[in-house]
């Protein structure tokens, strides 16, 4: 075994440690310069935002005819979800929404989703620099580690045209630090605002609970309660004083 020193790139990480600023930057530009490099003749400027809010992809927009169909076959529809996906698992929180919506077209993909996965591109071509920030704050250290663990959550409501159903996520922080996300279609369809706030709130608590079994593997020791931000008031009532109630009772069990 040869100690080759600290790691500085690995599987298309780049890793910069500044020992004074007490920061590691972690950031996948050399990765994301070959993806923009790639699919260059695709972008012809870039853009401030992954998805365009004006539009919502669906179904309907897949291709029907054979004419259709066989347009859009040549088109690198995969290869490029793909390349983006490694981005937004690794370095890039910001490209979890929209991952999702462009990964759920990938088996016959449209003019609209094939638009949608260009804007990607393009936004991308802005924000190769973008990565996850470590550190920097001196009140974190390896005692508190733990306690300067927080999360967020929100959902939206019946957003998906096809389905109904809604679409929730959650970001957990240690101090200003980003380290897990998700962006996820709720696999059934809820009757509220407060029902979909509430299981995406379950799905960050079961996260933020495997986090803290991890920092205790790894010996930093936990004081208090970790912080949720969650911005749906009958939701906050509702986890905080478990009645059941003739609205709420069938989602008792989360």
């Amino acid at each position: 075994m040869t100690d080759l020193g600290e790691v500085k790139y690995i599987l298309g990480w780049s890793i910069e440690r500044n020992r004074e600023a007490r920061t590691i930057y972690i950031h996948q530009r050399k990765y994301a310069t070959n993806v923009f490099d790639k699919f260059e003749h695709l972008i012809s400027y870039p853009i401030a935002t992954p998805s365009d809010r004006s539009i919502t992809l669906t179904k309907s927009m897949e291709p029907q005819t054979s004419e259709e169909k066989e347009a859009m076959k040549d088109i690198p529809y995969r290869e490029v979800v793909g390349s983006l996906m490694y981005l937004m698992v690794g370095t890039r929180p910001d490209l979890a929404f929209y991952m999702r919506e462009v990964s759920q077209f990938l088996s016959n993909p449209g003019k609209e989703h094939w638009n949608a996965v260009v804007r990607g591109l393009k936004y991308l071509s802005g924000t190769t620099d973008q990565g996850l920030l470590l550190g920097g704050s001196k009140s974190i250290d390896n005692i508190n580690l733990a306690d300067n663990l927080t999360a967020y959550t929100d959902s939206d409501y019946a957003n998906c045209r096809d389905t109904r159903r809604s679409v929730g996520g959650y970001v957990t922080m240690t101090g200003q630090s980003p380290i897990s996300w998700l962006s996820r279609k709720h696999h059934t369809v809820v009757l509220s605002t407060t029902e979909a706030a509430y299981i995406a709130l379950c799905h960050c608590m079961q996260e933020v609970i495997s986090l803290k079994l991890l920092l205790k593997e790894l010996r930093f020791s936990t004081t208090k309660a970790t912080v949720l931000m969650e911005d749906n008031q009958s939701c906050i009532k509702i986890s905080s004083n478990p009645e059941l109630h003739g609205r709420s009772k069938h989602i008792d069990i989360r």
